[in-house]
């Protein structure tokens, strides 16, 4: 897996107007092939905005650094400046630890063991 950090200010765009950007094009990030997860950050407060993403591996990260939606959406967008862009392998033997497969999760969680039989509503 690959790590994807991309940090940077806002540039004539409200921190409102910033989120609204980040719905509209959700689901463009969402369909990125081997992307995993992408975390959006927005530290109105620290003027931090940007993003954490986590990749298959380094293929799938390479090929989003050339793509149109990174190189036209996020480095050649108007409203971001002072762009920082860093990538790293992960650690997978601790990440698996602390951030488990979500489908192992959801199946443990839905297991017929895991789930406790409800209570029957009093009669009224």
């Amino acid at each position: 897996m690959q790590a994807l950090i991309v940090t940077f200010r806002l540039d004539g765009i409200t921190h409102e107007q910033f989120l609204g950007g980040c719905e509209e094009v959700a689901p463009a990030f969402a369909a990125v092939p081997g992307l995993i997860s992408k975390t959006w950050m927005a530290d109105e407060g620290s003027g931090l905005y940007g993003g954490l993403y986590l990749f298959d591996g380094e293929p799938a990260l390479s090929a989003y650094l050339a793509s149109d939606l990174f190189r036209g959406g996020v480095l050649g967008n108007p409203a971001f400046a002072g762009i920082e862009v860093r990538s790293a392998a992960v650690a997978e033997g601790p990440t698996r630890t602390t951030a488990p497969d979500r489908q192992s999760r959801v199946a443990t969680w839905a297991s017929p063991a895991s789930v406790a039989p409800m209570a029957a509503a009093p009669a009224r």
